[in-house]
């Protein structure tokens, strides 16, 4: 509670429960716990991981999570304020590619990315330097958001064309495990297309 505000409920339940993170990882605890080198990864809490650099499945992982958002946004869950926090929390994801980036190449400075954040999502001045220390922390980690959502949405919506369900769909993705969203689209495209 003390990490995120009130308002936000209803899209971290998301990204963090179902069907974001738990589902995914319920999903890939159930394929792969008996294997003989089970996804320890799922351990791993991100401040352990960010400062090791540590975030190499993270496309799929948050994009899968911020791709679940996007999911229950687009089919209308959300309602009133709710509906506001979750565009809010879409800007955000947006924002960290250009802040996370530019901090990064060095083409903005520690406060213009963090005043970029502010203005750009509506982040109080405390939080929006706590963004940029985090870019600083961990580079492109931020980017893995939403461009590994961008990357699962397209390749949902190829599987979409091939005529695959959702639920088949959210299936067969689940059986890759944490592989990049490039496998996964490569997959796709080597076809058959996944049964349905």
């Amino acid at each position: 509670p003390q990490a995120h505000p009130a308002a936000w409920a209803t899209v971290l339940a998301i990204h963090e429960g179902i069907p974001g993170h738990f589902l995914q990882s319920w999903h890939w605890q159930r394929r792969f716990g008996g294997a003989s080198a089970p996804l320890r990864f799922l351990c791993v809490a991100d401040d352990v991981a960010i400062p090791r650099g540590y975030f190499g499945a993270m496309l799929n992982i948050e994009g899968y999570a911020v791709y679940a958002e996007e999911r229950m946004r687009e089919a209308g869950f959300h309602a009133g304020r709710d509906a506001l926090f979750a565009l809010v929390a879409h800007a955000l994801r947006a924002a960290r590619v250009v802040g996370d980036v530019g901090l990064n190449r060095r083409t903005m400075t520690r406060d213009e990315t963090a005043a970029f954040v502010a203005e750009q999502v509506g982040h109080p001045e405390g939080a929006a330097r706590l963004e940029a220390e985090r870019y600083m922390r961990g580079p492109l980690q931020a980017v893995s958001y939403f461009a590994g959502a961008d990357a699962l949405g397209s390749i949902a919506r190829a599987a979409r064309d091939r005529g695959l369900g959702d639920a088949a769909f959210h299936d067969w993705l689940f059986s890759f495990g944490p592989a990049q969203p490039a496998a996964i689209r490569a997959a796709l495209e080597r076809g058959p297309a996944p049964s349905a």
